[in-house]
């Protein structure tokens, strides 16, 4: 069972199609990975996990896969 779903996202705040196409029985359980810069222009209600800016999307996904081991998932 998926416990956690990250969606990495980057000048999207608008056009969230992952997001906006999950079903809702899953949207809880969201945590949306975004940069400092633009954490304060998303209104979804889901968690954030905030990274610094312009690390990269390598770097941003080792820091996800790293969270998702903190939280054993």
């Amino acid at each position: 069972m998926i416990e956690k779903i990250y969606i990495p996202t980057l000048g999207r705040v608008d056009e969230q199609i992952t997001y906006n196409n999950l079903p809702d029985k899953y949207k809880d359980r969201v945590i949306m990975v975004v940069q400092e810069h633009e954490r304060p222009l998303y209104k979804y209600n889901v968690e954030y996990m905030v990274v610094p800016d312009d690390i990269g999307y390598s770097k941003t996904i080792d820091l996800l896969l790293r969270d998702g081991c903190k939280r054993k998932i």
